[in-house]
């Protein structure tokens, strides 16, 4: 049976369809979900400080929660190297490897413009893919890329010959 229920806040009449379940689960709150949401948005807004470490409770005794983000991280990696591998053409461009992406590195032609760039930060995928695009990084599978790095000594460290 759909029920009629004036939110508390708004003064709105609606349907209980619109307001979340006690905790009890005997009754409704007094607030509609969507006024809720806004007093939940403004709490955050002017108690930062508490917000985020209940947050930083709540993903560190959480193991679900964790194992989750993992996964989704571990996910979207894997994604956004299938996407570069399909940009940097899907091979070695040496000796043409592509069984597996896992073995493909991506070599900077120039090694001044290197830097370090992390995967999880949107700002570095984009210049990934814009090194790759105007071809200041090429794709090497793992053996070739090692190699090239052994021969013209760029790493820095030195070699017993």
């Amino acid at each position: 049976m759909v029920e009629m229920i004036k939110c508390t806040k708004c003064g709105e009449l609606k349907l209980d369809t619109e307001f979340y379940g006690h905790f009890n689960g005997k009754r409704k709150r007094s607030q509609c979900k969507k006024c809720h949401y806004e007093y939940g948005k403004n709490w955050r807004k002017n108690h930062k400080d508490r917000s985020n470490e209940l947050q930083r409770d709540y993903q560190h005794n959480n193991k679900d929660y964790r194992e989750k983000q993992r996964k989704l991280m571990f996910d979207s990696n894997r994604k956004f190297k299938q996407e570069l591998v399909d940009i940097a053409g899907g091979k070695c461009q040496d000796c043409g490897y592509n069984k597996c992406i896992g073995a493909l590195d991506f070599h900077h032609i120039n090694p001044e413009d290197k830097e370090i760039l992390k995967l999880n930060c949107k700002e570095s995928r984009e210049k990934m893919k814009k090194l790759l695009r105007e071809g200041k990084a090429i794709m090497r599978c793992a053996n070739c890329h090692r190699e090239k790095h052994w021969n013209d000594k760029s790493s820095g460290r030195k070699r017993n010959e």
